[in-house]
């Protein structure tokens, strides 16, 4: 059995190598990072239970690795939790490595080896000001739990260092009931954090139903009549899609920029064709069909940010920028080939929102403005739709600390400037709000009375 397992870690050397292998050699090759050094890798079991399928497949990897590199591996019983370990998983656990045909040597460990030296560790973040003891208990932790505008921060935290020095020795020496106090890395809380994050996707769609089969004829909202046709000789759309963002996230101010291109073959659409002979005896004027477009390709930008200048308040928004195109090879004119906008595609589109909130003993006021702004709305063959923006205020009133139950209500104005597209029917609109329009909402919540008191 042993060489069974030794044979199958080591299948990788002929044909293709494991990627933990090909690091390796990457490693403490000529030129590598850690070039000529020895490979020591670990196995580090909690010696609380017998060893099963995934414990085998982690330790032919520690030591098949090192064994494959000429390297060691170190036995370390990872014996952090006393009371759920015995020597009898200790021995079994030694038992079955052996069987599998492995051996550590003379470098056989414990965890608890290095407890003493992770106090001083301790200690010395201490001193420096970098820890201190927290009594919170595990219910009040998150009670100060803080949010985006106001960071978590125990009271406990501006401990000297005296105190804390004595509370933790008086911890070790098992002073307190377990768990009662907790040593704590005190971080800078309102520091702000960088992330750059990079993705790369492949996306396969296979046509739908609709996009095969359909075939219907009919027109909207008096639009001339138009006849769509599926088609069986649809391809599958694939795209290749990557982007680059940088993130700030701050205790009062977020914001995430983001570039991407999305590249995409036998993209699927409807677009427009000839009508045919018999489509006109039928009095139809138009006709479309989906159709797999040769290319088309997507370049674009997105921000979005949040800032809570006050506690009560919160200001939002976002913007999008994209240039969506595609090469139409179903037309025939000036456009055959060349790039043009993908139908039903803008360029810009933007969110703003504030809102402001505040509690009283029982009662809760909401305040929020909201708006929406999008530009022109391409199409290849119909009339663009026009570029339109639309605003809503929303009040929310919360009656709260009730005994069984609890009402919020919303009352507000949506399409504030009464912005109504007036672009005559059976062509492409910008939106189909009928203007401005007033709304009131009721919400009643009921209360579990059965819950814990």
């Amino acid at each position: 059995m042993a060489e069974e397992v030794k044979t199958a870690a080591a299948e990788g050397e002929s044909g293709s190598k494991n990627f933990i292998d090909a690091f390796i050699e990457e490693d403490i090759a000529e030129g590598g990072r850690f070039q000529g050094q020895q490979v020591h890798t670990r196995f580090p079991p909690e010696p609380n239970g017998y060893l099963h399928i995934g414990h085998c497949k982690a330790l032919t990897i520690d030591f098949g690795t090192a064994e494959r590199f000429g390297g060691l591996c170190n036995l370390r019983m990872d014996d952090t939790n006393p009371t759920k370990e015995d020597v009898e998983f200790v021995d079994a656990i030694k038992e079955d490595i052996h069987w599998l045909g492995f051996d550590w040597g003379d470098r056989f460990f414990y965890g608890s080896d290095y407890f003493e030296k992770d106090y001083e560790f301790a200690v010395e973040l201490i001193k420096k000001g970098l820890a201190y003891i927290c009594d919170l208990t595990p219910e009040q932790a998150r009670e100060y739990r803080g949010d985006i505008g106001k960071p978590a921060i125990s009271p406990y935290r501006e401990r000297s260092v005296e105190e804390n020095l004595d509370l933790f020795e008086r911890m070790k020496n098992g002073e307190f009931p377990e768990g009662s106090r907790t040593l704590r890395a005190k971080i800078d809380l309102a520091s702000g954090n960088f992330n750059l994050r990079a993705s790369y996707a492949m996306g396969f769609k296979a046509p739908t139903i609709k996009e095969l089969y359909y075939e219907h004829t009919g027109s909207i909202g008096g639009s001339s009549l138009t006849a769509y046709h599926g088609n069986t000789d649809l391809k599958a759309q694939t795209s290749q899609y990557t982007s680059i963002s940088v993130e700030y996230a701050g205790s009062r101010f977020q914001a995430s920029l983001t570039g991407y291109a999305n590249f995409i073959r036998n993209m699927i659409e409807l677009v427009e064709i000839k009508v045919t002979p018999e489509e006109k005896l039928l009095e139809i004027e138009k006709s479309k069909k989906y159709t797999n477009l040769t290319k088309a390709r997507i370049y674009g930008m997105d921000f979005t940010f949040n800032y809570r200048p006050t506690k009560d308040i919160m200001l939002g928004g976002g913007y999008s920028y994209a240039d969506p195109k595609a090469q139409y090879a179903a037309d025939t004119g000036d456009n055959y080939m060349k790039y043009l906008y993908i139908d039903a595609t803008s360029n810009h589109n933007a969110t703003l929102n504030a809102t402001w909130q505040h509690t009283w003993r029982c009662y809760r006021l909401g305040l929020g403005v909201y708006g929406r702004y999008q530009s022109t709305r391409h199409y290849v063959n119909d009339n663009d739709a026009d570029g339109f923006q639309t605003w809503r205020i929303n009040t929310a009133h919360t009656l709260m600390k009730m005994r069984h139950w609890t009402l919020t209500m919303n009352i507000g104005v949506d399409n504030l400037f009464n912005y109504v597209d007036r672009t005559p029917f059976g062509r492409n609109r910008a939106t189909s709000t009928p203007g401005r329009n007033f709304y009131a909402s009721a919400l009643i919540k009921f209360k579990n009375g059965g819950g814990a008191k």
